[in-house]
């Protein structure tokens, strides 16, 4: 079929490179490493998503303490939108030179959140991103 249609061969080899450098790109295939406790390897796991940053994971974690209660919350809203904000309000403790503040993680990073663990779209994009101006 490739021999017949040279642009379609080029266009599937585009589409797959497209999917496999969307798909989770900052995420190796099992690379997570374990922590010593069940917490800092759900910290871990967190902070594999792109702009997780540890205080962004803990601020997570202060919410949900465990994947189970994280996928629990998320089956017990209904509306995908609500869903996609249910953690667009969490405070994020950053700690720098000048002291410490804190910050309500932005919708960017709680969609990506639910992209990329309630989400059913295996080839959903979680990258950075780059259509909108929402990203910081």
């Amino acid at each position: 079929m490739s021999e017949r249609n040279p642009r379609l061969a080029w266009e599937l080899t585009r589409f797959d490179r497209l999917i496999k450098s969307s798909h989770l790109p900052y995420v190796s295939d099992v690379a997570v490493a374990c922590g010593t406790t069940s917490k800092e390897t759900y910290r871990n796991m967190l902070m594999k998503l792109h702009k997780f940053t540890r205080p962004v994971a803990d601020a997570i974690i202060s919410h949900r303490p465990t994947l189970n209660q994280l996928m629990t919350s998320y089956a017990q809203v209904g509306d995908q939108r609500e869903r996609e904000r249910l953690f667009e309000q969490v405070m994020v403790q950053r700690h720098s030179k000048a002291g410490q503040s804190s910050k309500a993680m932005n919708i960017s990073l709680s969609k990506r959140l639910h992209k990329t663990t309630f989400g059913l779209n295996p080839y959903a994009f979680v990258g950075p991103d780059t259509t909108s101006g929402t990203h910081q």
